[in-house]
């Protein structure tokens, strides 16, 4: 049975029920979480597997996310994908916890823009300085002469450089993400100290993902059987 949307959003935190005027909006909401941090082997906790599997592949590039309590756990990153599975197992606590699982495809275009910046340019200018030349005053006194030197100040001028900004445009060439497709899925689930989880989700196209929790239960032969998990039930995109 598949989660309805309503029942999906009341599930998923505060900061998860904001709208998303645009996709790298919800992944703001991913790469600015904080880190998930598993607990020790040596405390109570269960393993989870987390399972991501696409059907489709709408774009070059895939930023994943997956946010337990709003924390992220590093599994898988961004980079070229192809369809198929990634797998990767976490410690949890035995405790309630919620999952929030997304995916976001995108390729990268470039771009023509027009900048503007500022250039030094530099010219020449005329300067003005004052110099003081040195010249004999000395004169006869009393029938004898007295040697004297004045100074007088002389105008003068040279062309020095200076500078200045003049701003201008150019024509450069600019990348960008540009976003292909978007889908986010979310369950809740507590899981029990000793246990082995699977967390399958699935990607199918833009808007269509589900996600389940699947505990896997050991026989009486020693193989394991797949069984829904009892605090937790199948969710689909919102």
């Amino acid at each position: 049975m598949r989660l309805r949307s309503n029942r999906l959003s009341a599930l998923l935190p505060t900061v998860a029920l904001l709208a998303c005027s645009a996709v790298t909006g919800c992944l703001s909401r991913v790469a600015l979480a904080p880190g998930y941090v598993e607990p020790v082997p040596s405390e109570p906790h269960a393993i989870v597997k987390v399972r991501l599997t696409y059907h489709s592949t709408p774009g070059t590039e895939l930023e994943q996310g997956v946010l337990l309590d709003g924390r992220r756990a590093r599994v898988g990153g961004m980079g070229e994908i192809t369809q198929g599975s990634q797998v990767r197992a976490l410690r949890v606590r035995p405790r309630p916890v919620l999952w929030d699982l997304s995916s976001r495809f995108h390729h990268t275009q470039s771009y023509s823009a027009t900048e503007n910046y500022t250039e030094r340019q530099p010219y020449q200018e005329q300067e003005s300085y004052t110099v003081s030349r040195p010249y004999s005053c000395g004169g006869y006194s009393s029938g004898s002469y007295t040697s004297r030197t004045c100074y007088r100040n002389e105008t003068q001028y040279r062309s020095v450089t200076k500078y200045r900004s003049v701003s201008k445009q150019r024509r450069v060439t600019r990348q960008r993400e540009v976003d292909d497709a978007y889908c986010r899925a979310g369950l809740q689930h507590t899981p029990k100290p000793g246990a082995m989880y699977i967390l399958q989700y699935d990607y199918y196209e833009h808007g269509s993902c589900t996600i389940q929790c699947l505990e896997q239960v050991p026989g009486s032969n020693g193989e394991f059987s797949l069984q829904p998990c009892t605090s937790g039930a199948p969710g689909q995109a919102r």
